[in-house]
């Protein structure tokens, strides 16, 4: 994913100079933003192991998005605190929901997460018909896309700083074993379901971020464009190494992979 991030690169930097410049940096940062967070949040549910992949995290973050528009802006309800915890939340709060079904109930990930996937798409529908309302003005402004130093930007930054330090802990360590070998992890004294509910934990945690990220990209709510970042956030996610057998990848490969596979001329491609 290097070398393909690296090539991508040169070509945009010759055929594609306007991505360079400061605008084509800040419109790059706005639109790969949301996927960014997406693929960081559907990497320690890979990593965990039993081939568990959350094809429902689009729909998640569109149902976040409706949600949020519908309900919370819809009367009113606009500081930035309890959008942040509201976001986190529903996403933490649907994925132990997941987590406790594939976990205890020991129904198989991939089709607890296509049935989300169907459920969220059809629920959003429910909440909001189509495309409609507006975010406050303290969100659009962060999808203007006109300069790098944005709240974007930090917004980012600070969910990179997040994964670093997750995956610094022994407990991160604790889903990278799961993942590779889950008997021994068991025997070695590792507790796997908690290993796999934290992961789903951290994809909620994710998701939210990518809600608000998302929201504030496109000013509105949306119940359909949320869905179409499922397929881009898997792939970035294989193209960033992480195993879908599990115990193998991380946070810096999933945004390389995910950096990797959008088309230059796109201007999509950040560093």
């Amino acid at each position: 994913p290097i070398s393909l991030f690296l090539i991508l690169l040169i070509y945009s930097a010759i055929f594609s100079p306007r991505l360079f410049t400061s605008g084509g940096l800040a419109s790059a940062l706005i639109v790969t933003t949301p996927l960014i967070l997406l693929t960081l949040s559907i990497t320690p549910i890979a990593i965990v192991g039993r081939g568990g992949v959350d094809l429902a995290v689009g729909p998640l973050m569109g149902f976040i998005n409706v949600t949020l528009v519908q309900y919370l802006f819809g009367y009113g309800i606009e500081s930035p605190i309890i959008i942040f915890a509201y976001c986190i939340f529903l996403g933490v709060a649907y994925q132990i929901i997941q987590a406790i079904i594939i976990i205890f109930i020991r129904v198989s990930p991939i089709i607890v997460s296509l049935s989300s996937y169907l459920i969220l798409s059809g629920l959003n529908l429910v909440v909001m018909p189509r495309a409609s309302g507006v975010a406050p003005m303290w969100m659009s402004d962060w999808g203007y896309g006109t300069t790098v130093n944005s709240p974007i930007a930090y917004l980012l930054l600070i969910a990179i700083l997040l994964w670093f330090l997750i995956s610094k802990t022994t407990f991160y360590k604790q889903i990278i074993l799961t993942g590779s070998d889950e008997r021994a992890s068991f025997v070695s004294g590792v507790r796997i379901n908690t290993a796999r509910l934290g992961a789903h934990v951290i994809a909620g945690v994710f998701v939210g971020l990518g809600a608000i990220a998302f929201t504030a990209m496109i000013g509105s709510g949306d119940p359909v464009q949320g869905n179409r970042y499922t397929l881009q956030a898997v792939t970035a996610l294989v193209l960033g190494g992480t195993s879908l057998a599990g115990g193998r990848g991380g946070g810096f490969g999933s945004i390389i992979g995910r950096n990797s596979f959008q088309r230059p001329k796109k201007e999509a491609l950040v560093l």
